[in-house]
């Protein structure tokens, strides 16, 4: 394997300052200012309180100089019945190397095996700012077979679309984003 995941919640001993302050520094420059709701060291605090919040970070090596580096971060709910990125991000100068979608194959198949899979992504408006990233996102989402499932929210006046893997029945994602809600912005 060319890369390695680290758990926050059960590795912190291995995750230096420097680590996670690349991981703010990715978290920064790969989301819109009204997306970020609060800093990687606060939803670190915040995950200390429900463990059902984690942190993983993915090392690698991009330059093959022998030196692993924070290269892509995902910030997930794990919940009895489901999994839920919050937030997946990766320095952009390896995004040829495709650490982002490594990460949230790994999240999406080896971590949430028979739950459900989901995340929110803003929703494609023509007066939104981000369109373009809006529209990349949806084709990265297609091409990691997570596909749109008719449920929207409305969150801090950003409108958006639930992702999945398979089929969530609508009334499970109402449930579910009603618990997101509950573990994260609590």
């Amino acid at each position: 394997m060319d890369y390695e995941i680290l758990n926050y919640n059960t590795d912190k001993a291995k995750i230096t300052e420097n680590d996670l302050n690349d991981v703010e520094n990715i978290y920064q420059e790969s989301f819109p200012e009204n997306e970020k709701d609060m800093t990687i060291k606060e939803f670190i605090a915040k995950s200390e309180k429900d463990n059902r919040l984690q942190l993983l970070i993915m090392y690698a090596d991009p330059l093959e100089n022998g030196k692993k580096e924070v290269v892509a971060f995902d910030l997930i709910i794990v919940d009895k019945e489901f999994v839920y990125t919050i937030f997946l991000g990766s320095k952009k100068q390896y995004g040829i190397k495709g650490y982002g979608r490594k990460l949230g194959t790994y999240v999406r198949d080896e971590l949430t095996g028979d739950r459900y899979f989901f995340f929110i992504a803003e929703k494609i408006e023509d007066t939104a700012e981000n369109k373009e990233e809006r529209r990349k996102r949806k084709l990265f989402f297609h091409r990691n077979k997570l596909f749109e499932t008719g449920c929207e929210i409305h969150l801090d006046g950003v409108n958006f679309e639930f992702y999945s893997k398979g089929q969530i029945p609508h009334e499970d994602c109402l449930r579910f984003s009603k618990i997101v809600k509950e573990i994260y912005y609590n």
